[in-house]
């Protein structure tokens, strides 16, 4: 059988089919990762950027693009679209790691390519490129892939960057955008770390190492086990934020241990309650007896949404795990008697989100926030 991962935009394309083309994409996922050898399912188009990027028939209307490595039986599940959307996706893009954080990378290569001949004509003779103060050395240490440093010496003003975003992948124009506001390549690489999967750098990154770049992608690329946990994904797909967290979250998520209690601070709509739910999830897994963690509410949430995490089938409260209800309803549920006690917050941890673009600078190194305490490790 065929290992199948589930990218993060691939989720968000199939939330908005409709129910009858939902169970058609489900019954192609399937049956191709059930057959001995699924790549013979796959078609490779021709005149494409990358041709690891193949496509899969769901109807006569729509079809998946799929990420096919170039050895082993790994697949990831990129996008659902439109019969000539995904044709014209597939041809397009590429995928590659990025050689500073050991990610998965997309760029769209098409439109990068027809960028740059109208950047060579506007630049004029003798004027300042916006990055002729960054070496070479220092943009690849950031995590610039090579093959974009050309179209980078070509820019000479903010807005030639700003019309890079959407083409771009996140980590590279996070550097970009960086360097453009001022900071130093020390300065900026603090901020791209915030992208880091893990506490520390990777050692040696193979570029051509598509797999071991998804596994170290866990915010934007999901490995299936199976086809129960499949089921289950698909089963919420504008719920992504049980599957995937970006990689700040996940860090303070699922920390080892802290040193009693802890606060992150930061704006709302940010993932606050996002990464508590993910912290509380983490610890019931980890309690083998009582007291065993309780996420209590700071505001009005709503039960269902923030139950599926610790317990996805929404049959009651999970045993000896965390469960979220509003305010109104706690005292209805079976933890009864137990009380809350705020605890003083003693160790401040800030969550930057670089890849929020709209921000300012000044915003760019905002934190999101979540309350979260917890006994200290024994």
């Amino acid at each position: 059988m065929a290992r199948l991962a589930i990218a993060k935009d691939f989720l968000a394309e199939y939330a908005k089919l409709e129910k009858n083309v939902q169970s058609a994409v489900e019954a192609a996922i399937a049956k191709f990762a059930e057959h001995t050898h699924a790549g013979l399912h796959l078609e490779k188009l021709h005149h494409g950027r990358d041709d690891r990027i193949r496509t899969i028939r769901v109807d006569s209307f729509w079809r998946g693009v799929v990420l096919a490595p170039d050895s082993g039986d790994t697949y990831c599940l990129i996008t659902v679209l439109p019969h000539d959307k995904a044709n014209a996706y597939a041809t397009s893009h590429r995928f590659t790691v990025n050689q500073a954080l050991g990610v998965l990378e997309v760029r769209n290569e098409e439109a990068i390519q027809q960028l740059q001949p109208a950047l060579k004509a506007v630049a004029r003779p003798g004027e300042k490129r916006l990055f002729a103060d960054v070496s070479d050395s220092d943009l690849t240490q950031l995590g610039v892939d090579a093959q974009i440093l050309p179209l980078v010496r070509l820019l000479t003003s903010d807005a030639h960057l700003e019309a890079l975003q959407t083409m771009l992948p996140e980590a590279q124009y996070a550097a970009l955008y960086s360097l453009a506001c001022g900071m130093t390549a020390e300065e900026a690489w603090a901020e791209v770390a915030q992208l880091l999967p893990g506490d520390t750098r990777p050692g040696a990154v193979d570029p051509g190492d598509l797999v071991s770049a998804m596994e170290r992608s866990p915010g934007q690329v999901a490995f299936v086990s199976g086809p129960a946990d499949l089921e289950r994904i698909l089963a919420h797909p504008f719920a992504a934020w049980r599957t995937f967290l970006h990689p700040s979250q996940r860090r303070i998520a699922y920390k080892a241990s802290y040193a009693g209690p802890a606060r992150v601070t930061g704006g709302a709509g940010t993932g606050k309650t996002v990464t508590a739910l993910h912290r509380a999830a983490f610890l019931a897994e980890r309690a083998s007896e009582p007291p065993r963690p309780r996420l209590p509410p700071n505001s009005r949430l709503c039960p269902r949404p923030s139950r599926p995490k610790a317990d996805r089938n929404d049959k009651g409260p999970p045993a000896g795990g965390p469960f979220t209800a509003s305010a109104e309803n706690a005292g209805a549920r079976p933890w009864r008697g137990h009380e809350c006690h705020e605890s003083p917050l003693l160790q401040p941890f800030a969550l930057d989100l670089p890849g929020s673009r709209r921000y300012t600078r000044d915003t760019f190194r905002q934190a999101v926030s979540f309350a979260c305490s917890e006994r200290p490790a024994r």
